[in-house]
């Protein structure tokens, strides 16, 4: 294509030549003279209609091929502008370099965001955002200021369970005290109701009727002196309220 143009453009300047010089000469010299230039120049052979259509082809050919060239150009650059101008705005399409342009966003937690979508198979929700590590509430509202999400679904809302109707007040469980300790016989008081008077523990309470079974009986309740886990103050000041012996033999 180059040399095509260069070879129009030097014969059209060498015409162009030309001509400038003939009309420079014609202007300078005599009538006869110029006469006798005109008889020659119309003598000169002119170009073959063969010729002339060839280098009306080449020109064609040559502005086909820069017009050609020219509307390449033009539309590369409406294709790189289209893109720079038009960034992707789809979370479910964005790619990590689009998440970074979010303050708060690096490559990590872009990263993440990429991956987490493509496991929960695309985001349906903005809420999702928070189900990522290193995202909160404040950092989703960022991102979802950015991009969007086709089809959105809202937000969802916790069901309300309604009670049923008709339904029987559920029984209160009734709370069980501890019998109030009695005055019991010695002889004839058993272990649960030794274990209601006040310091008498399980193992003092089988201390009692061990040594019970082994007196065959009490005959006075200052025979429990002999267990020595009952302190001798105890058993006077405060075991007494609770037991006795009939027939005591100490009274």
């Amino acid at each position: 294509m180059t040399d095509k143009f260069w070879r129009i453009f030097v014969i059209g300047g060498v015409i162009l030549t030309a001509a400038l010089a003939l009309v420079t000469f014609c202007a300078t010299q005599p009538k006869d003279e110029l006469r006798t230039e005109r008889v020659q120049v119309a003598a000169e052979p002119e170009m073959s209609p063969q010729t002339t259509a060839d280098t009306e082809t080449t020109v064609s050919a040559v502005l086909h091929e820069t017009s050609t060239v020219l509307r390449t150009q033009d539309s590369v650059s409406t294709e790189t502008t289209i893109i720079t101008t038009m960034p992707d705005t789809d979370l479910n399409t964005a790619d990590p370099a689009a998440l970074m342009r979010v303050s708060g966003i690096g490559s990590v937690l872009a990263e993440r965001i990429v991956a987490h979508r493509a496991a929960i198979g695309g985001f349906t929700r903005r809420s999702q955002l928070t189900e990522i590590e290193g995202i909160g509430e404040e950092l989703a509202a960022r991102i979802m200021e950015a991009f969007h999400i086709e089809g959105e679904l809202p937000p969802e809302v916790p069901a309300v369970t309604a009670p049923p109707q008709n339904a029987e007040p559920e029984p209160v469980a009734e709370t069980t005290e501890a019998p109030a300790p009695g005055y019991y016989e010695l002889n004839h008081v058993t272990r649960e109701e030794l274990l209601t008077i006040p310091g008498i523990d399980e193992e003092k309470a089988d201390a009692i009727l061990r040594l019970r079974e082994e007196l065959g009986g009490f005959l006075s309740i200052n025979e429990l002196w002999i267990i020595e886990s009952l302190s001798g103050d105890y058993i006077v000041h405060e075991l007494t309220d609770y037991l006795y012996v009939e027939n005591d033999t100490a009274r």
